[in-house]
């Protein structure tokens, strides 16, 4: 996987958040094959995802206290496929509607 900015040459796990649509209520992933993206209870462990844009790759999910954001390793593109390390975190409630976070591999390219 392609990372725009961070480290060359690294495998890191992390955190990619994922924003609930408000029109459909999908979140910026699809499965391997196409970009149509998926309700978030859709996305199991172990599968294989298409990022739909740009996602930010942090370094862990935000503190539910503050949301508090955590370091970032870069950018993953658009039409990226990733694994899902495990089903996304329960929902952060936010001001401007639900968030999701799902825990990810990367390795820099």
């Amino acid at each position: 996987m392609t990372i725009l900015s961070g480290r060359s040459g690294a495998s890191s796990t992390g955190w990619l958040h994922l924003d609930r649509l408000r029109q459909t209520g999908k979140i910026q992933l699809g499965r391997s094959a196409h970009r149509a993206e998926l309700m978030p209870q859709d996305v199991e462990p172990d599968g294989q995802y298409r990022v739909t844009r740009n996602l930010v790759f942090r370094s862990a999910a935000p503190a539910r206290s503050d949301y508090a954001s955590a370091s970032s390793f870069g950018v993953i593109p658009a039409d990226t496929i990733i694994p899902a390390r495990r089903a996304p975190e329960s929902p952060y409630a936010r001001s401007n509607g639900r968030q999701y976070w799902l825990n990810v591999v990367s390795s820099d390219r």
